[in-house]
């Protein structure tokens, strides 16, 4: 299994980790003119993406004792699963992440292993947000789904989706 993280494993050195890639796509957004806290309310969860099926139970196994399922579920032909943390992800002393994504790879897709993508909450509509940050090169793929509607973009070496409702509340509706 090729990973960039080192064995033995350290739910603190993950942690860290994270922060400090969440830290660096925040600042990244507020250079360009999108500010936590004016722009958008919530950094709602973390992305660690796998290259592999082994690497996924492999991720799934080791956070699972710091973690809570909120929900396995089969997505475009693969497992995702979304683990909410016993203890979030501090970022800064305003901001923590409680929430992680973790998606087994598709089949006809590379991915290489690491922290990918941040997700935010944002009030209006995502049009009006694209309206409003119109020199950024916006990803406009799913921004009519009509479950969990999304823009994206690339701010250095990470990715940032824009939603209107947090994740959590997405898999309580898709579970009733």
């Amino acid at each position: 299994m090729t990973s960039f993280w080192s064995d033995p494993f350290s739910i603190e050195n993950f942690r860290h980790s994270a922060a400090k890639f969440a830290d660096k796509v925040i600042r990244d957004m507020a250079s360009a003119g999108i500010a936590y806290g004016q722009h958008y309310s919530k950094v709602d969860h973390i992305c660690y993406r796998v290259g592999s099926l082994e690497s996924y139970e492999f991720w799934k196994a080791k956070l699972s004792p710091f973690s809570k399922v909120l929900s396995e579920a089969m997505v475009n032909g693969r497992p995702i699963t979304t683990l909410q943390l016993n203890e979030p992800i501090a970022v800064s002393e305003s901001l923590a992440i409680n929430l992680l994504e973790l998606p087994a790879p598709k089949s006809s897709t590379h991915y290489n292993e690491g922290f990918e993508h941040i997700e935010c909450v944002i009030q209006e509509s995502l049009k009006e947000f694209q309206g409003r940050f119109s020199a950024i090169d916006f990803k406009t793929n799913n921004i009519d789904a009509i479950l969990n509607a999304d823009i994206s973009c690339r701010f250095g070496d990470g990715v940032v989706k824009f939603h209107n409702q947090c994740l959590s509340e997405i898999i309580q509706f898709e579970k009733f």
